[in-house]
């Protein structure tokens, strides 16, 4: 393969601008060389809104599917935005491009029918002035007059001979997607979306696989009005020069000119690369930062709009000018024609603050993404996967080694690095090294002495000869440049893969499909069916590459689709993008530090690093167990909304996440992954009827999901009624259907195995694993080593609940979210003392209200069998309480009123008493809950009892 190491940039760039044109400009000062002109823009845009009538667009008002507003990026593969007005008042990204909508092309769901059409051209160009030589497209080659200047002008014409021309060659790839109204009459067209972009010869992928930053580190920045910089890579945006005048329109893409070394000046084959983005000049600096990313929008006057996004274009908004698009209401209207009277180019051109409903890039949309935009068919891939962009890796740390999983207990989707020094060889050593990402800060300093801006110096013009001389001394030369990395110690790039039909599926090394690139020789998790997880990096990020024997398409998709449906809340894997060969799906999601199940167990990792790691980890967590818990509630409160039952909750499915740029919480992030398992209730539907009903791990299933005996299933289905009604009579849960409670039921399972520091509540006393399931189906539960603890008595009886038998007597993942165990301590007394407000009714005397009668049935509980709550507190504190206000201690309403009116006279007490009873809120809380620590509890379970919890009062208590 050709080494990028044997080339050099030429003195051009070529600019491919939004209006359609490609210019080639000076590479030192952008001065203008030739201009290729085309007759029309990337990003076209028709709306046939204006053809209907007043009428007809009141009735298409409440979908809003004739006043969306498409919008295109025309950055690679043509990145897609949409607003509409009726379903959300700011501008999405979806997860889809052009090029993707074409692939996926046709389908017809949802009252959408999308069509797609494609051309692509191939033009040889005089890198002299411009001039198209051919032109190839699928009618044939088009040869331009041709032209010759001839070495001898003296020879006569039969022996002409003409200069070399140094050529370059690009494509051009047209993208044409039609969207018509399927629910019409006449099936009448909503938009055409056409869009083409410039592109370079498909068979220099190899070269474009190591071109990951420029040769010379300096970059072309363009801003929204055509105005070009020129800069070097991680230098400051105020550095950066304006070094010509506005071109007509903005920069799309920038084309670095390269040759070999080796090749003289009039003789060189040019190669054209795309520019890689330079990051380092991006706002964004993580795309998980909470500030809103800016996308600066131009429409034309019939309504076309293009996007410049912070991402793909980092200066481009850089003081434009906002949009006053959200400063009106008129467009509301659905009789005001937006397209027709020009208020898109006066209104919605501007910057805009882009809400992330999916990242650019994304390669296929198997669920909707944003309402009035259809889930199209999953997308067959192309037999050769080319890459089509690197992003900058440079300044990177070295890729972390992998070790081998634990032996007993294989996570299905342990997605995190690992150190595995400790089991790797010395060659594999070796070849790890050769992945080090390059810290270029050496090389920039080699170029800046030749000047600040300036191209690195070019070799004269050599005068090639016959005989295998110039392949011999090109080989010299690459075998010198070899010695020269491995003298001055600089790792050499590590060869991308990219898989064709023909290939093997056993390969090693990085692998790259569009924009994942996969390392498959860096396993960081194994499953069953052959599935394995790579580390893997997508448009520049970091992330877990999990992959799927093709046969499996299927559930991979089911898979992608739970992931795009939920990868919007922190507690959930996020997901980025799938990609598929002729042997394997590759779904990417984010990159965890480990999973609850190896963080539990640190010692069985490979090296002394990587347990020092893990045992920060697990003490993290165990400092603040509600804070980690609640995580995973929230999370899986956030699947249920979407109808979704995960089905496999267990600690080797639980991923502790890096924390997010600029979460406030401190602690480790938990998020739920691994969806394989999981299924979709449909609307107004509560059980799942299916035949993989029992679905999931032994030893975390709920007791309904495990297959009853041999002789109770073997029964037709004309009794499955009666059997369930019989099941339900015994006591004994249902296999008939599978609802959200099964995962309510495995999540209290893991509360008690956190909490217990590993030990299952269904363990058998010899620590059999196999007999947990025996014990889980006969409801043979052991809290005792819960009980021993002396503040366990809310997680007690929330775990209590989760694991009940009957699924229809477990709390929903709201209820558990909403548990005390969970609430702060000043909302905890908050909350005793609006018990106390509510059901003390008279001043004083016995309470005649049944809503006060339920409370006092629970003294003995609360107060203790001597029924003196008075007695259990300090006599100094007592005297504090007053004369004027008599309290029983027999009575909880008195304990509550003497709770609530210490706490609201608090700063009346003197300071010996204040350290007596401890600090607001938390050390006042605990003062009582040491005493009496049934108090919460009780007044939580009477407040659900009378059913008042959805009250003024409480309702903020049980509300999410």
């Amino acid at each position: 393969a050709r080494s990028l190491e044997d080339w050099q940039v030429e003195d051009i760039v070529l600019l491919a601008t939004v209006d359609g044109q490609l210019h080639a400009v000076d590479r030192k000062n952008a001065a203008t060389k030739w201009t290729v002109m085309v007759d029309k823009p990337m990003v076209d845009i028709e709306y046939h809104w204006r053809n209907r009538s007043e009428e007809d667009a009141y009735e298409y008002d409440e979908t809003g599917r004739r006043d969306q507003i498409w919008v295109v990026e025309p950055s690679q593969d043509g990145a897609i935005y949409i607003y509409n007005p009726r379903l959300g008042h700011d501008l999405k990204r979806l997860p889809a491009t052009v090029k993707s909508l074409f692939e996926q092309a046709p389908y017809a769901f949802g009252g959408h029918i999308y069509t797609g059409e494609k051309k692509t051209v191939l033009y040889t160009i005089d890198a002299a002035n411009g001039k198209v030589l051919r032109e190839f497209s699928s009618s044939g080659a088009l040869a331009k007059e041709a032209s010759c200047k001839r070495i001898n002008p003296l020879e006569t014409l039969e022996d002409e001979e003409c200069e070399p021309i140094r050529t370059i060659t690009i494509g051009r790839t047209e993208y044409t997607i039609g969207v018509q109204d399927g629910n019409s009459v006449d099936s009448e067209p909503l938009c055409i979306i056409r869009y083409f972009e410039w592109t370079p010869n498909t068979f220099d992928n190899d070269l474009r696989l190591q071109y990951a930053e420029t040769l010379d580190k300096k970059y072309v920045y363009t801003k929204h009005d055509g105005s070009i910089y020129l800069g070097r890579a991680g230098g400051d945006i105020k550095d950066f020069g304006l070094v010509n005048k506005k071109l007509e329109a903005p920069v799309a893409r920038a084309f670095d000119v390269v040759r070999p070394v080796d090749e003289g000046e009039s003789s060189a084959s040019l190669v054209v690369l795309p520019q890689p983005v330079d990051r380092s000049a991006n706002a964004l600096d993580d795309l998980e930062d909470d500030r809103p990313e800016s996308v600066y929008v131009r429409c034309d006057v019939n309504g076309s709009c293009y996007a410049l996004s912070e991402t793909n274009y980092p200066i481009a908004a850089r003081n434009a000018p906002k949009t006053h698009w959200y400063e009106r209401s008129t467009f509301y209207a659905p009789a005001v024609n937006v397209f027709e009277t020009g208020l898109l180019e006066k209104l919605f051109s501007g910057v805009h603050e882009l809400h992330r409903t999916g990242q650019p890039g994304q390669r296929a949309i198997d669920a909707p993404q944003y309402p009035g935009i259809d889930a199209p068919p999953p997308k067959v891939p192309e037999q050769e996967h080319a890459v089509t962009r690197v992003e900058d890796i440079k300044d990177q740390a070295k890729l972390p080694q992998t070790p081998k999983l634990r032996e007993h207990e294989p996570a299905k989707e342990t997605i995190f690095p690992h150190d595995s020094a400790a089991e790797s060889s010395p060659d594999r050593e070796k070849e790890d090294d050769d992945l080090v990402r390059v810290d270029t800060a050496d090389a920039v300093e080699e170029v800046e002495e030749n000047g600040n801006l300036d191209t690195p110096k070019q070799k004269g013009h050599k005068r090639g000869k016959r005989g295998g001389r110039k392949q011999r001394e090109k080989d010299q030369n690459a075998a010198e440049a070899k010695a020269k990395r491995k003298a001055s110690n600089v790792p050499q790039p590590a060869e991308v893969i990219t898989v064709a039909a023909s290939e093997s599926a056993q390969v090693a090394g990085p692998l790259q499909i569009n924009s994942l690139i996969i390392h498959t020789d860096k396993v960081i998790g194994q499953g069953s069916c052959g599935t394995c997880v790579f580390e893997g990096s997508f448009e520049g990020r970091e992330v877990a590459v999990k992959r799927m024997l093709s046969q499996y398409y299927e559930l991979a998709s089911q898979e992608v689709s739970f992931l795009q449906q939920s990868d919007d809340h922190q507690n959930v894997v996020r997901y980025f993008c799938q990609q598929k060969d002729d042997h394997f799906l590759y779904i990417a999601v984010e990159l965890c530090q480990a999973s609850l199940f190896e963080v539990w167990d640190p010692d069985k990792a490979r090296t002394e690093e990587r347990q020092t790691q893990l045992r920060n980890l697990k003490l993290s967590i165990q400092q603040d167990p509600p804070r980690a818990l609640k995580q995973l509630a929230d999370g899986l409160y956030h699947l249920h909304n979407l109808r979704i039952i995960h089905r496999d909750i267990k600690p080797q499915n639980i991923l502790v996440a890096f924390p997010k740029r600029g979460q406030i919480e401190k602690g480790p992030r938990l998020v739920i992954s691994d969806f394989g398992l999981g299924k979709n209730l449909p609307e107004n539907v509560s059980t799942l009827i299916d035949p993989t009903g029992n679905a999931g791990t032994s030893g975390w299933k709920a007791p309904e999901l495990i297959s009853q005996p041999r002789e109770s299933s073997s029964h037709s289905q004309s009794h499955h009624t009666n059997d369930s009604a019989n099941a339900s009579a015994n006591g004994t849960p249902s296999t008939s259907g599978v609802k959200r409670a099964a995962d309510i039921f495995s999540l209290g399972c893991l509360f008690f195995w956190v909490l217990t520091d590993g030990i299952h509540p269904y363990e058998d006393e010899n620590g059999w694993q196999q007999l947990r399931e025996l014990n889980i189906k006969r409801d043979n539960k052991k809290m005792g080593v819960l009980e021993r603890w002396n503040d366990a008595y809310e997680p007690m009886q929330l775990i209590t609940s989760m694991l009940e038998h009957r699924p229809e007597h477990r709390p929903t993942a709201l209820q558990v979210l909403n548990h005390p165990f969970f609430w702060s301590a000043d909302k905890r007394l908050a909350f005793l003392c609006d018990c106390s407000d509510h059901f003390e009714r008279e001043p004083r005397g016995v309470p005649t209200d049944g809503y006060a009668a339920l409370l006092e049935s629970r003294s003995e509980e609360i107060i203790g069998p001597k029924a003196d709550f008075l007695a259990k507190l300090d006599r100094v504190f007592v005297d504090t309480l007053g004369k004027q206000r008599k309290y029983s201690g027999h009575r909880v309403l008195d304990l509550l009123r003497a709770l609530r009116n210490k706490k609201n006279h608090y700063e009346d007490m003197s300071e010996s008493v204040k350290k007596l009873v401890g600090v607001l809120p938390d050390g006042y809380l605990n003062y009582w809950t040491i005493k009496f620590p049934r108090l919460l509890m009780a007044c939580y379970e009477v407040v659900h009892e009378l059913g008042i919890e959805k009250g003024d009062r409480f309702k903020g208590y049980f509300q999410a």
